[in-house]
């Protein structure tokens, strides 16, 4: 193993180790080095007098470059310092940031449905009291004495239900392919929206947060979406159909599992529902993957089953 590989292998381990002790995230971007840049300038420069000679002597020396040398330059873009790491270690750490960056997304949903913690917890409030139970000395100026209002209750956390809908690659109760109907409704409530497919995100910046996104993830429709009671249902008396609501015209994309409707379907009767949150999942998606051939990251996009997730915010029962 050569000098060069061993001073890589340490420089990532110690920088590794100072992550984990500051807790801060290490973040590392690759560069390319000066006379790489200086060789594509010249090649640009001379694409025209050498007959795209230059470019191709260009694409050799980069082909013979990174099948010989097995380290890279990179930056710490935190500190601005640039060392050299070996390759297989640069990749490795660009799947564990993938790795990291799907755990976040997974997590966020399931943060943002936490309700916000009151504005005073109770021991403070209790010290509040007691501290009120001491007389305060007279003043010599006698002032009149100013009521504070009480610190606000905290409000309890709304409960909620959260499945994904059933029967999304099947036909619908008009014999309609669900799979295609979910695509025009998604189009639609995105343009009238103002959504942009993927959440905005190009390429570039796929690569560059290593990031996962489906084309209608931004795609909101609470306000879309009904329940009806499909009473004549052969194959379950309890059977609760998903309907969107579009243009005045209701669209059957599914139903409700069937481990949640005999409860869904209590909630409707009693009116124990205040708030529906739906959202897509799946459908095409763009992801990063690995192409060994070309050495380096790209992105995919994957055609994955469109479903639906809900959300039912329940009232609290009196």
């Amino acid at each position: 193993m050569s000098f060069d590989t061993i001073a890589s292998l340490q420089r990532m381990q110690q920088m590794q180790q100072a992550q984990a002790a500051a807790g801060k995230r290490l973040v590392l971007r690759r560069l390319n080095s000066g006379l790489d840049i200086g060789l594509t300038v010249a090649a640009i420069l001379l694409f025209l007098p050498t007959f795209t000679l230059s470019l191709w002597l260009l694409l050799i020396y980069l082909a013979i470059k990174e099948s010989v040398i097995k380290t890279c330059l990179v930056k710490n873009v935190a500190t601005g310092e640039k060392f050299k790491v070996m390759k297989s270690e640069f990749k490795q750490y660009k799947r564990m940031v993938k790795n990291k960056e799907k755990e976040v997304r997974n997590i966020i949903p399931t943060a943002a449905a936490i309700a916000d913690a009151p504005a005073k917890p109770a021991e403070e409030k209790d010290e509040i009291e007691d501290s009120a139970l001491v007389p305060a000395p007279e003043p010599i100026v006698q002032e009149p004495e100013v009521s504070e209002d009480p610190a606000p209750k905290p409000q309890p956390k709304k409960k909620s239900i959260t499945f994904n809908v059933a029967g999304v690659t099947f036909e619908n109760d008009k014999g309609k392919e669900i799979q295609p109907l979910l695509r025009r409704i998604a189009r639609e409530i995105a343009k009238e929206q103002d959504v942009e497919s993927f959440g905005g995100w190009t390429n570039k910046d796929i690569l560059e947060y290593m990031a996962e996104v489906s084309q209608f993830e931004d795609v909101m429709f609470g306000d879309y979406v009904s329940f009806e009671k499909d009473l004549d249902n052969e194959f379950d008396q309890n059977a609760i159909k998903v309907m969107a609501n579009l243009n005045d015209k209701q669209f059957h994309i599914g139903y409700v599992p069937k481990d949640n409707n005999v409860q869904v379907g209590k909630l409707l009767d009693d009116g124990l529902i205040d708030k529906i949150a739906a959202s897509f999942v799946g459908g095409k998606t763009k992801e990063i993957d690995y192409d060994f051939e070309k050495d380096k990251d790209i992105v995919v996009v994957k055609e994955l089953t469109l479903g639906v997730e809900i959300t039912l915010i329940l009232k609290e029962e009196e």
